[in-house]
């Protein structure tokens, strides 16, 4: 404890507790920022965040491909997808017939990593709503 932090305690008259406490939430935060960084040195690839939007396709009823093929060309509404642009990645979901998308998350292109535990927590939150995770 440095001094400026002595003059604070004193000043306002920060209890033992108080202090014990903060010391504490700092072990907690640095435990906690350690077992984050084990688990998120993964490299995500295409085909990690396209299997994510096959399972969200499945768990919503979307269809599972872009466009099908009965006699015509038909864009399939309701489809999500992966757009790729600017080095990034986004997800997207067909809209209207003519193949517009819109896009669910709002992110713009970003990396394939930040778009996977995107999607990872977008489908969380479509199962929990659904009552199929139980805490």
């Amino acid at each position: 404890m440095n001094e400026y932090e002595k003059n604070i305690i004193d000043r306002f008259g920060i209890t033992n507790r108080t202090r014990l406490f903060n010391e504490e939430q700092k072990r907690e935060e640095s435990r906690l920022t350690e077992e984050t960084k084990k688990g998120t040195n993964m490299r995500v690839t295409k085909e990690m965040l396209e299997n994510k939007v096959d399972h969200l396709n499945e768990i919503t009823n979307s269809p599972k491909e872009y466009f099908s093929t009965d006699g015509k060309f038909t864009i399939n509404i309701g489809h999500f997808c992966i757009s790729g642009a600017y080095g990034g990645y986004e997800l997207q979901r067909v809209c209207t017939s003519g193949g517009g998308v819109r896009t669910p998350l709002n992110t713009g292109h970003i990396p394939k990593k930040e778009l996977y535990n995107l999607i990872s927590a977008f489908i969380d939150g479509i199962l929990f709503n659904s009552h199929a995770v139980y805490l």
